[in-house]
């Protein structure tokens, strides 16, 4: 016999006195100072892949304060539509935060509820960084679809958009989706900016600043320096990105069938 399921839950902060709350966010800010002093953002990463089994490839990431699962679907096909270049696959990106992830509660569950302000621009920030490293004109005629659910919120939203670039680039390639490149990230915190890059490529996809950013004017030299040390940064990350997807079961499985086929054919 099924359960009902609350229409909406509730973050123990809602119940706390004011005074109370803010001493506990103010503790957190200065926990997030001191993590901030480590640059090495390889370093206390956890990554993992096939978590949803429905989905055509997933993931989960935890940085920081920051827990996000990432699910892709497809390339499915599309009905046809005037507003759809169908040379090209769709990409359909939609970023969304758990009703109980947050300190203030959203209400309603993710179906009932639309995507809010800040839900939109973090989708399409997440879209922006990951579209150059897709292969769209393999899949005409059809759409990939990426779900972002943030589990945990973190105070910084530099690092919601770090671990969801990561997370989703890790669940594209987990759905055997082609790519010219997995896309690594990394955050820069003395000017607050966000970078996202290929290394075999060379290429920065984005670069976002957050609302919280300095807002201090920067030289040429010292932007390309901050540049230039968030991607040595990036390859860090992508090394490990790199180590866990072939260690994962999904690799193994496809490096098993392709040795398959190889003796079927050596013995035909």
């Amino acid at each position: 016999m099924s359960r009902d399921l609350p229409d909406e839950t509730w973050d123990p902060l809602v119940f706390l006195e004011p005074d109370c709350c803010q001493n506990l966010l103010e503790n957190r800010k200065k926990n997030l100072g001191k993590n901030e002093e480590n640059t090495d953002s390889s370093q206390g990463i956890f990554l993992k892949t096939d978590c949803v089994n429905e989905a055509s490839g997933s993931s989960y990431i935890e940085m920081g304060n920051a827990k996000v699962l990432c699910s892709v679907y497809g390339p499915r096909e599309i009905p046809r539509r005037d507003d759809y270049d169908f040379k090209v696959a769709n990409l359909n990106c939609e970023f969304r935060f758990a009703s109980f992830s947050c300190f203030m509660q959203r209400k309603g569950t993710l179906s009932q509820r639309d995507q809010t302000l800040d839900e939109k621009n973090f989708s399409s920030i997440i879209e922006e960084a990951l579209k150059p490293s897709i292969l769209l004109h393999k899949y005409p005629k059809s759409q990939i679809d990426m779900y972002i659910l943030c589990i945990q919120n973190d105070i910084d939203s530099r690092n919601i958009i770090c671990a969801s670039v990561i997370a989703a680039s890790m669940a594209l390639a987990n759905a055997s989706i082609e790519l010219y490149d997995l896309v690594s990230s990394f955050t820069y915190s003395p000017i607050n900016m966000t970078v996202s890059y290929m290394p075999q490529l060379n290429q920065v996809t984005s670069i976002f600043f957050s609302n919280e950013s300095n807002g201090a004017f920067l030289s040429t030299d010292l932007f390309k320096s901050h540049i230039k040390e968030s991607i040595e940064n990036c390859k860090k990350v992508y090394s490990f990105m790199r180590h866990v997807l072939l260690n994962s079961n999904f690799y193994e499985n496809l490096k098993n069938g392709l040795d398959h086929e190889m003796e079927k054919t050596n013995i035909s």
